[in-house]
């Protein structure tokens, strides 16, 4: 569904082609821990359910502290 469950990978490595996300996806998790760094991961549809929320002014992109 668009590949919106791979957005992480998508930032880190922007010229990546999307189906290579998947294979990316273990590694950039075993990355993220070594370091510390939350890896979130929700299904697509939760992602587009946020989304959705911060467009229609219910929600807001606020970061985690």
């Amino acid at each position: 569904m668009g590949y919106l469950n791979y957005q992480i990978e998508h930032h880190v490595w922007p010229d990546l082609p999307m189906l290579k996300y998947r294979q990316a996806a273990p590694r950039l998790k075993a990355i993220c821990a070594r370091h510390g760094v939350p890896y979130v991961e929700e299904s697509v549809f939760r992602r587009f359910a946020k989304l959705w929320a911060i467009l229609m002014g219910d929600a807001s992109m606020r970061r985690a502290a």
